[in-house]
This record gives C-alpha cells, structure tokens and sequence, in this order.
C-alpha cells in the first residue's frame, strides 16, 4: 500500500496523466500486484504444504511434480487448465512444491553449478529464438517466454538450483546482497505501480532508431539505475517504518488476528 499510494499521488502531482480514480484505486492495491494475490493464496496454503511434503516418500513426491508440470504447462497451451499463464496462485504453489524437493533432496543432481548457468543461457536463448520464430508452429509467439512454458519452467528451475548451490566467499559481496536482499521486493512493487503505466512505456520511444547496440545497452543501463534507485528509495521506506514503529503496529494486528481466530 505504500508504493502504491506513494507513487499514484507522486504521478498525480507531478501532473502526469492519472485521474483521480486511479490515484483513489492505489488504495486497495491488491488489484494491482498479481504477484501479491497469488503469493497470499500460497501463504494460505503452505502449512497444509509442508505437512504433504515431509509425510510423502521422495519416489511419490518426485511423481507428483512431474504429473504436476506435465499436466499443467501441457494444458495450459490451450489456455484450459486456467493458469492465466502463470499469474495464479496454483502456479505458485507448484513451483513452491519444485522449492521443496530441491531443498529435500539435494543430491536429485549432482552436477556443478556452472551447468545449471548453462543450462539456464541454452534454454534462455532458444525460446527466445523459436518466440521469433513463433510463425513456423503457428501458435502465438508469447508462448514460449510465458511462465508455464516448458522453456521458461526449466529455465526458472536450473538458475534455481544456481543459486541454491552457489557459495559467496568473499565479504564484500556478502555485504552487498545482503543489503540489497531485502528491499529488492520494493524495486518490483514501484515498478509494478502506476509508475509501470504512466512513465515506462514513454521510456524507451525515442531510442528506437538507434543502432541495436547502443539501443540494447542503453537499456540495460537504465534498467540497472532503476533498480539502484528503487532499491535505495525502499530502503529509505524500512526506515521510515522503523522511525515510526509500523511493523510493531503490524505485528499487534498479526496477533490480535490470531487471537480472533483461535476463538472461533
């Protein structure tokens, strides 16, 4: 609700083209962020998880995901087993369901983590590749980019297992993500604001008659100093919060739920 509020009334001041319904809608933003929808569903749904998943034995459980990912980017093609392409809950909770397996059991693979980095480049560059391509299997191009594609599931799950298994020994990086780790979220949730409709897609029109490859660096230039002043503007946010004591407040809400709860 910060972001959200924070960046509608900052547009709206800024006189950038947002009404005052949509400055008044920031308020209820869990209209906005999908991503926040679905991971409530999961929230909700993670007690009864973590119970399945250490009461199943590894040979049913490692069915289950393959049926799962099968069953589910392959009916998903059709647009039939109502993923929405990923943006569900349901999604979450299968890839939550892959999370524990690989953490179960780590010894499913041995292979270094270099080749997961690989793997996750080869299957990054060929769906990208067929998605230009998309007119030889006459089906929609985004097809091969979206959530639930085949490509993109082994592509979310071996840059997964990269990092899983990747070991940080020198201090200075450490320090680095582990400043930046909390408050990358809020670089998604300013992103995913208003902001995302009002000022992106005016971003980037002017550089389009520009060589590819100044266009291309041009943008992963811009793309990185979004992230650094998002990150940095989130964590002025943390503490924001902290000066004004909101997360207690929060955490007094948290419990009184509870309590409200236990008695029915």
């Amino acid at each position: 609700m910060f972001w959200s509020v924070t960046v509608s009334i900052t547009l709206y001041q800024l006189r950038m083209p947002i009404s005052v319904e949509t400055v008044k809608a920031s308020f209820y933003p869990l209209a906005q962020f999908w991503y926040v929808n679905a991971y409530i569903g999961l929230f909700l749904l993670s007690p009864v998880l973590a119970f399945g998943v250490k009461h199943v034995s590894r040979r049913t459980f490692k069915r289950l995901l393959v049926v799962l990912l099968i069953v589910s980017a392959g009916l998903d093609a059709g647009s039939h087993f109502f993923l929405l392409n990923g943006y569900t809950a349901y999604w979450l909770v299968v890839m939550y369901l892959v999370g524990a397996y690989i953490q179960l059991y780590p010894d499913a693979i041995r292979w270094k983590p270099v080749a997961f980095l690989g793997i996750y480049f080869l299957m990054a560059c060929l769906s990208t590749y067929l998605q230009w391509n998309a007119g030889w299997f006459h089906t929609d191009k985004w097809w091969f980019i979206r959530y639930t594609s085949p490509f993109v599931i082994v592509e979310a799950i071996a840059i997964f297992i990269w990092g899983v298994r990747l070991r940080i020994k020198n201090r200075l990086l450490r320090a680095i993500l582990k400043f930046f780790a909390p408050i990358s979220f809020g670089v998604y949730l300013i992103d995913e604001s208003n902001f995302y409709d009002v000022i992106l897609p005016r971003m980037f029109t002017s550089m389009i008659r520009e060589q590819p490859t100044y266009f291309a660096l041009r943008i992963l230039g811009i793309s990185l100093l979004m992230y650094l002043v998002f990150a940095l503007l989130d964590f002025v946010r943390l503490l924001i919060f902290k000066l004004l004591h909101i997360n207690q407040g929060l955490a007094l809400i948290d419990r009184s739920g509870k309590w409200l709860i236990d008695k029915l």
